[in-house]
């Protein structure tokens, strides 16, 4: 199997690249955008605009993907080995590319850390949203309570950009979080909450910088969010679907 140009990761950038420009795709994880963000609405709709012209060729059954040689690839599917070769890899993520030489940096050392805390007591909160300045605490999503009827029982979850450094430092655990979370709400909603950390994600920023590799492309520019394409009959069903 061959492809002129493919694209690999399943990133939002990735997914309206591929659409614009009419490639492939193929991916090891899927990388979406946060449950709360609206540009997820938009990140399943590419994937599955993309899937239904049968641009996602293994779509989510890449178990392993390798580089083999001078332009090919190797993927694994539960039942099958696959070869892939191609003359330009676009690659957005890196993430499951196995064969790549060691990075020589980074493009950030920045990460979006989300804490998911759940609130036992003082859970009646009208409020869906706090924005705060950018860095430590900057954001508190307030999300219906699961198996909960009432829309004002609510749990949270707690956005903060930090530097890789940061994320060892005690000061910016998630315990300190749970304090200063508490401490905004108190002084925001003049109530006392009880907070419990229940667990942490980290989604880093950067990507890997590699020397130059023929065929491969690394790309870190982001993409616009558009639904067209130079594919005719990806812009038949964009035409037709999307009225």
């Amino acid at each position: 199997m061959h492809y002129e140009n493919l694209v690999f990761g399943a990133t939002l950038d990735s997914l309206f690249f591929a659409m614009k420009n009419g490639y492939p795709l193929i991916y090891s994880t899927p990388k979406k955008p946060f449950e709360f963000d609206e540009s997820l609405r938009d990140w399943k709709h590419a994937y599955f605009f993309l899937s239904l012209s049968g641009l996602i060729p293994f779509a989510d059954k890449a178990r392993r993907t390798r580089l083999i040689g001078d332009n090919e690839l190797e993927v694994l599917t539960e039942k099958k080995r696959h070869e892939v070769s191609y003359s330009t890899l676009f690659v957005f993520d890196d993430t499951g590319l196995v064969g790549l030489p060691e990075p020589i940096s980074r493009t950030s050392d920045k990460n979006i850390v989300y804490d998911w805390i759940k609130i036992k007591k003082g859970s009646d909160i009208k409020d869906t949203i706090m924005n705060f300045e950018e860095g430590f605490v900057e954001q508190i999503i307030f999300y219906q309570k699961e198996n909960c009827k009432n829309p004002n029982l609510k749990d949270l979850v707690v956005k903060s950009t930090m530097v890789t450094d940061d994320l060892r430092k005690e000061e910016y655990s998630e315990l300190f979080v749970k304090f200063h979370v508490e401490e905004l709400l108190e002084t925001n909603l003049d109530r006392k909450v009880d907070l419990l950390s229940r667990y942490r994600e980290v989604h880093s920023l950067g990507k890997n910088i590699y020397n130059p590799i023929d065929g491969i492309i690394f790309v870190d520019n982001s993409e616009e969010i558009k639904y067209s394409s130079s594919n005719g009959y990806l812009t038949k069903l964009l035409g037709y679907l999307r009225g």
